[in-house]
């Protein structure tokens, strides 16, 4: 088998413990089985100093070289091997009187109509550490609404808590009366249309001069007006006072 390195033989040393002890430190909560998805813990990793490298093909490794080996991995999912230390969901003793849980941007305005459901989530995840309800934010948005929640209020409006480890816990609901937040972004104002501009309007008679023809130019005006019949007759009128100025300059010589 593969030796392990010596990045290998450390991050199995980080695992045992963020895995088999304090998911909570890293706001992990692990499933029944004490699985936590590969993606969840990879982000939460990453975020902590000394292993923002970390990737997937990094728990592989430790899988594959690390003896014994101290995770298991199905699936998208892993846990620790050795699990007898891990947190289990318990009811509180005692509530504080505040927690934190921080949603995306794009949702809050429906959220403070709305509140919050669990949904496909298995479960809500608030904490009473305002950084930490920060830290699972950035997991799902680079500037997450951190909201106030009013844990006495949701008590009577049926919200119900359980604990897991020291900063976490789980609600399926919370109501939107019983939570506080920043103000809500303003809603802009419809952008105007840019108006089309309106053509000018036509003129029934265009242009606004007009010429006066006399004698000979208003007849061919008429001739035009009558069509090819009209300019045949005014050819033939013509042609008739020609030949008539001829005939009488005739005469006059004679």
């Amino acid at each position: 088998m593969t030796r392990p390195s010596k990045g290998a033989s450390a991050l199995a040393k980080f695992l045992t413990y963020a895995l088999g002890s304090r998911p909570d430190e890293f706001g992990l909560v692990a499933d029944s089985r004490g699985f936590v998805p590969i993606k969840e813990l990879v982000k939460a990793l990453r975020v902590e100093e000394g292993w923002r490298h970390l990737r997937e093909a990094h728990l592989k490794e430790v899988a594959l070289t690390v003896v014994p080996c101290p995770v298991e991995m199905e699936e998208g999912l892993i846990r620790a091997s050795a699990r007898e230390r891990l947190p289990r969901k318990r009811i509180p003793e005692a509530l504080p009187k505040l927690l934190y849980i921080a949603v995306r941007t794009r949702a809050y305005p429906t959220v403070s109509e709305k509140g919050m459901k669990s949904g496909s989530r298995p479960h809500l995840i608030l904490s009473s550490n305002r950084e930490m309800a920060l830290k699972l934010g950035h997991r799902i948005d680079t500037d997450p609404v951190l909201l106030t929640v009013n844990v006495a209020q949701s008590l009577d409006n049926g919200t119900d808590y359980k604990q897991y480890g020291e900063f976490l816990y789980l609600a399926d609901a919370i109501p939107a009366t019983t939570f506080s937040g920043p103000p809500l972004p303003k809603e802009k104002p419809p952008a105007n249309k840019p108006q089309k501009p309106q053509p000018a309007p036509r003129n029934p008679n265009p242009g606004s001069y007009f010429p006066e023809f006399h004698g000979d130019a208003e007849a061919s005006r008429s001739d035009r007006s009558k069509g090819g019949k009209g300019r045949k007759k005014g050819a033939e009128w013509k042609k008739a006072r020609k030949m008539e100025r001829k005939h009488k300059a005739r005469q006059q010589r004679h």
